[in-house]
């Protein structure tokens, strides 16, 4: 029936040997930034091509669609998807983040991030074990929209929009406040921008699975 795997943390510990603009501290478990949609995509070829390569088993590394992201970032078939954030309510929990605020009033007076982002699983995974994806970095859908849409010609079989110059970021970052970190927030940038709070997660999937989906 094919399969879909999410990374249950971000990226691999070697990925600054094939992204340019890409960075990490001294530990090499803290969240990679400074990746754009272009960076991850060259780093997702050269792991397609070169480390899967050989391999009898069909799969490929890619970007997730929207859709497929906020399915795995409300817990999938797991929960009920009614989280503001993944992984539960409480945003102390679950994100990396600046002072909390929710729908306009203060949560909490405590300030969680610093200057950066920080090491991955620091906080609660959700129900399907996959860390930080709310808080931490931003990270790339494979989506393309225009600034400031909506969900207008988005597909309803989960698949990627295929029309705009910008692309889909989900999930917020330590940077930002509790509202952008929720799970239903998006926001978008240019597939070249790099920024400190920005980074990517993959997905595996068969060929087989897509070809079903289509």
């Amino acid at each position: 029936n094919g399969s879909l795997l999410f990374f249950k943390e971000y990226g691999f510990k070697k990925l600054k040997e094939v992204i340019v603009g890409g960075q990490d501290s001294d530990n090499a478990d803290t969240a990679m930034n400074y990746v754009s949609y272009n960076d991850a995509h060259l780093y997702i070829d050269e792991v397609n091509n070169h480390l899967l390569a050989g391999h009898n088993h069909n799969m490929k590394y890619r970007l997730p669609s929207e859709s497929e992201w906020e399915y795995a970032a409300r817990g999938g078939d797991k929960a009920d998807g009614r989280n503001s954030f993944s992984g539960g309510e409480c945003v102390l929990d679950v994100a990396y983040c600046v002072r909390p605020f929710l729908y306009g009033k203060m949560e909490e007076t405590t300030v969680l991030s610093g200057d950066g982002p920080t090491v991955v699983g620091s906080f609660k995974p959700n129900e399907l074990g996959i860390y930080d994806m709310s808080g931490n970095l931003w990270e790339w859908c494979e989506d393309a929209c225009e600034v400031d849409s909506n969900y207008t010609d988005t597909p309803t079989d989960g698949s990627p929009r295929a029309s705009g110059a910008s692309r889909v970021l989900r999930g917020g970052s330590w940077g930002c406040d509790t509202d952008d970190c929720r799970v239903s927030y998006r926001d978008n940038f240019a597939p070249y921008y790099r920024g400190n709070d920005v980074g990517f997660r993959l997905l595996l999937s068969s060929p087989k699975k897509e070809k079903e989906e289509k």
